[in-house]
């Protein structure tokens, strides 16, 4: 499965290893730096990470030069900010971070603003939808309980659409309209097939939901 690349410099080794953990259990690629100068040497010899999380706090000036390089290679940068240090923040926005974060960060939010950043950058390739559910949306996999599932082009399609509307109950033309095409006419009953499909490789769980005559909703988180 396609991971989004993520770098982490941080010289707190419990947070880094903390957040770590948590960043490759939702299956990013991490990479941990303890200081600027080992991640500039890497991202000198050419490696690319779709995002950069930075303690520009532990850093100083060293971590504002490392925000420039960064930028030079198209990474989007979130800063990271000590508590004692919040005058820092409006200087890292300044210089171009995408947020800051000030510490102490519980994981979730820092993996909440992570997701937002990528999908804003337009790197994000892959949906978190609950613990165990991760849509790849480069190579059209779904992974349930880690097990990668490949999905048809259609299928993709469907789950994507009610992924990406979840809570939202979509009518039976919206959905024809989004996945099949504008030009495309059918019944629902050809829906059906597909989220009967879904349904099946999700496990049977109740994460999609009919609305009788209507259409569906995702109710997955």
């Amino acid at each position: 499965m396609g991971k989004n690349k993520i770098v982490l410099v941080e010289s707190d080794e419990e947070f880094s290893c903390a957040a770590e953990v948590s960043l490759r259990k939702l299956n990013f690629d991490c990479t941990v730096f303890a200081d600027g100068e080992d991640a500039a040497d890497i991202l000198a010899k050419g490696p690319s990470y779709d995002l950069a999380l930075i303690n520009i706090s532990a850093l100083g000036a060293d971590g504002f030069e490392l925000m420039g390089r960064m930028d030079q290679h198209g990474i989007p940068v979130i800063c990271l900010i000590d508590q004692e240090d919040g005058d820092s923040e409006i200087e890292a926005l300044n210089a171009g971070a995408e947020d800051c974060l000030m510490k102490p960060i519980d994981n979730q939010r820092l993996i909440a603003r992570a997701e937002k950043v990528l999908k804003r950058s337009g790197k994000l390739n892959r949906i978190v939808c609950g613990e165990d559910i991760i849509l790849d949306l480069n190579n059209r996999i779904v992974s349930v309980k880690g097990v990668p599932n490949s999905l048809t082009s259609l299928e993709f399609g469907l789950l994507s659409v009610l992924i990406r509307n979840k809570n939202q109950t979509l009518s039976h033309d919206e959905i024809f309209h989004e996945v099949w095409g504008a030009d495309c006419c059918g019944s629902s009953e050809n829906i059906h097939v597909y989220i009967y499909r879904l349904r099946k490789i999700l496990g049977d769980r109740d994460l999609i939901k009919t609305v009788a005559g209507y259409g569906y909703r995702w109710e997955g988180k």
